[in-house]
């Protein structure tokens, strides 16, 4: 029997904490014809297999030096490779159910007591009831597409043994399918989320009321990546809060559309919109970062946005004096962020 390979390069780089859906797919595929499949969890895993898919989600992860040496028995895929014209999986293998057990001797590897995070792993149905955005955002995978449609079933991807189901649409409510979606989900009876987030800008008062009566799992995740977008944030932002009570998380996209001081302005001044509506905030650094002469400063409103109990209790001069590194206390010393300073000592969240 032919052995197939799957590597998960992001999982094997360490930058990951959620399977690989085509992988998964790949390996239903595979061992619908016959094939026996096997997750390599180290590079030398793949050696003797005869063929070995290798897949990546993030752009930084590494491919092992090994895989690279037998590259011709690897066929390479996934946005990690190629961000915007990542090529489909073949429709026999879109269509495939997920071999959600293939990720098993990654569970196992934990023993007898995993964090929570493996659940991804473990105990959640995984995929795309529809797909696509027509935002068409210069730094999003989706900036060629121009529309959001329907894509699957749920039951097309759903485990009955597993009690949890994350979707990984692009922007559900500009499908004109999201009621059906919303009806599906609900019908399983199981605990769902949104994982890409929700397009609070497209969130009205009909939507905003299917999310309160939604078996919602966890936060209910929105984007507010750009100060110029106040004005729809704000108006969806009144939709949510007028029909939902849920706790809701916003990712704030930073280093993309400014730099320096005027970017760290912008950053405080979305955390003034989102305490408005108590919408936690969690920063999400774009690779540009890396060249701002506030790098240290953005490392540190990260650490201090992105942990709630950092964020509910202290303004960030206070983080930085209790947590922040020395490069950020000595920026703050030397007083180059003094506009800021009405921000710097507000705590957001009363």
């Amino acid at each position: 029997m032919q052995t197939i390979g799957l590597v998960d390069a992001d999982l094997l780089d360490g930058g990951t904490r959620f399977p690989n859906l085509a992988l998964m797919k790949i390996a239903s595929f595979e061992r619908s014809r016959g094939a026996a499949v096997r997750l390599c969890l180290t590079a030398a895993d793949a050696t003797p297999c005869a063929k070995i898919f290798v897949s990546k989600v993030f752009t930084k992860s590494r491919v092992p030096r090994q895989i690279e040496e037998i590259a011709d028995r690897c066929e390479f895929g996934g946005t990690g490779f190629n961000l915007v014209d990542a090529p489909p999986l073949p429709p026999e293998v879109e269509r495939s159910k997920p071999f959600y057990d293939l990720y098993k001797p990654f569970v196992d590897s934990f023993g007898d007591a995993p964090p929570r995070w493996l659940d991804a792993y473990s105990k959640t149905s995984i995929g795309f009831a529809s797909r696509g955005c027509f935002r068409r955002r210069s730094f999003c995978v989706n900036r060629k597409k121009t529309r959001s449609e329907r894509w699957s079933p749920v039951a097309e991807f759903l485990d009955e043994t597993r009690p949890y189901v994350d979707l990984l649409d692009d922007n559900v409510f500009a499908c004109k399918d999201w009621r059906e979606i919303f009806a599906e989900l609900e019908s399983t009876g199981k605990r769902f989320a949104f994982r890409q987030g929700l397009d609070i800008r497209l969130t009205n008062r009909e939507k905003a009321a299917a999310l309160a009566r939604a078996k919602y799992r966890g936060d209910v995740t929105f984007a507010f990546d750009n100060i110029a977008d106040e004005r729809e944030f704000r108006r969806g932002a009144e939709n949510f809060r007028a029909e939902c009570d849920k706790q809701a998380k916003a990712y704030l996209l930073r280093g993309f559309y400014k730099r320096g001081l005027d970017e760290l302005r912008d950053v405080f001044k979305r955390l003034d919109v989102l305490a408005e509506y108590r919408i936690l905030p969690y920063l999400m650094r774009h690779e540009r970062y890396e060249n701002d002469e506030y790098k240290a400063v953005y490392v540190d409103v990260a650490r201090w946005l992105n942990q709630p109990g950092f964020f509910k209790k202290l303004s960030f001069l206070e983080f930085a004096e209790k947590a922040g590194s020395r490069k950020t206390r000595s920026t703050l010393a030397s007083n180059e962020l003094a506009s800021l300073k009405p921000w710097l000592e507000r705590r957001f969240w009363k």
